[in-house]
């Protein structure tokens, strides 16, 4: 009976081997034509990788750090695993105030990735490949870097040689869907740029293919077919990264624009023809502004052509028709 017991396989995954394992099950669930199956174990094992290696970086530093609660955090619930850990959003904020920054771009897909996670696992998901495998190479080439730069330097000799070993595998693998990528926008670059100021970083994909105009809004990269009257809030939640859950209780997420009327304004937009110099953009129009101040009167969007100009043109008439 013993000697039976000896040789029953066991299951033996330190955090490190873990994490690895999952992106690596992640890039061969996307090799060659992805079924609907392979996509969504994809998503889920990208995920699962991802949250544990941040995490390990947390653990590293400090054990206490991937608590739900920092202050309730308990040594021996730790060597257990018996405790509720940090969200993948807390572990990046928290990965940033022990000076390991992540950049704006990779923090919205790996956000997107795990609401995608969240959708598959509760309620079921429906998104187009070419989405998916665009936001999974942003995410597989931050993590390349991630674990070359903050892991390998500061685990030990034998952990440094398997994570080296395994992330060869995946970023063999990785340039497949990365090519699969430039491909597809290398083709789009003709028709996307007749709209360079209507075309945006599209929430599902993250592309530069998302156009905009007043009667629809597609991109063209994943084919995504946005509701123009939930684009705002998905824009704002999911580009600007403030999240749904900000908007929840009716919190305005756009203003009210001073061209079109609707209720349709967004601040700090990026368009594919400036992508450095942030706009107003009004999803209800499709116009791009640069001169939209808040007017002091009464608090409205207004566009001012001078420095001056701190009221818009009804506030002006009220004033007038006063005197």
């Amino acid at each position: 009976m013993g000697e039976r017991r000896e040789k029953e396989p066991r299951i033996d995954f330190p955090p490190l081997v873990n994490g690895v394992d999952y992106l690596v099950s992640a890039v061969e669930h996307f090799d060659g034509n992805p079924t609907e199956r392979n996509l969504k174990y994809a998503v889920l094992h990208l995920q699962a990788g991802v949250e544990v290696l941040l995490k390990s970086r947390l653990i590293i530093d400090d054990w206490k750090l991937v608590f739900s609660k920092i202050e309730n955090a308990d040594r021996e619930s730790y060597r257990r695993g018996d405790f509720k850990s940090c969200t993948i959003a807390d572990a990046v904020a928290r990965l940033s105030r022990i000076g390991i920054d992540i950049p704006d771009d990779t923090r919205e897909a790996i956000t997107y990735l795990s609401r995608q996670r969240n959708r598959l696992q509760h309620f079921g998901l429906t998104d187009t490949s070419a989405a998916i495998e665009a936001r999974a190479a942003e995410v597989l080439n931050f993590m390349l870097d991630f674990i070359r730069e903050h892991l390998q330097p500061v685990v030990g000799e034998a952990e440094a040689d398997h994570l080296a070993d395994q992330m060869d595998v995946v970023r063999s693998r990785l340039h497949h869907i990365q090519s699969l990528v430039t491909a597809r926008m290398r083709a789009l670059a003709p028709e996307l740029s007749r709209a360079l100021w209507q075309t945006l970083h599209c929430p599902h994909c993250g592309q530069w293919s998302l156009v905009v105009d007043a009667e629809d809004a597609t991109c063209l990269f994943c084919r995504a077919k946005q509701d123009r009257r939930e684009l705002p809030l998905d824009y704002v939640a999911v580009v600007l990264n403030y999240g749904y859950r900000a908007f929840r209780k009716g919190e305005p997420y756009a203003n009210i624009c001073p061209e079109c009327g609707e209720e349709a304004l967004v601040n700090d937009v990026r368009v594919a023809a400036a992508p450095d110099a942030p706009q107003s953009f009004c999803f209800g129009c499709a116009e791009a502004f640069s001169d939209v101040d808040e007017c002091t009167g009464c608090g409205l969007p207004f566009r001012s052509f001078t420095e001056e100009e701190t009221l818009c043109r009804n506030c002006w008439d009220d004033i007038i028709a006063r005197e």
